[in-house]
């Protein structure tokens, strides 16, 4: 049984609001404090992770681009995390976008 509910969230929820730590070091998100790491400063430690459009990931000119750059940061840094990312469209526009994607899913080794 898992020990956190299911939740769908933005890219800008899960790189924004949910995955900011409070001055307590714990996460501000009721939901992300489920299963958390105490210490460890990234709310996606132990966590599975199910990420449709995938590529959305490796943007940089977008209006979120803040939101993304948080995301792509705790998704690679994670421990325990589990990553599946689902996308049609694995390079955007630069052959190095597929790389990149591959990196932040298989995260640090």
């Amino acid at each position: 049984m898992p020990a956190a509910p299911l939740r769908a969230l933005g890219y800008t929820s899960a790189g924004g609001s949910f995955a900011k730590i409070g001055g307590d070091n714990k996460p501000m998100s009721s939901l992300m404090k489920i299963g958390y790491a105490t210490g460890t400063g990234n709310v996606y430690c132990n966590k599975i992770v199910l990420m449709d459009e995938a590529h959305n990931l490796v943007r940089s000119q977008t209006q979120y681009a803040e939101q993304l750059q948080r995301l792509r940061r705790l998704l690679y840094e994670a421990r325990s995390l589990v990553l599946a990312g689902f996308t049609g469209t694995p390079i955007l526009s630069e052959p190095s976008e597929g790389r990149q994607l591959l990196d932040i899913i298989k995260g640090v080794m």
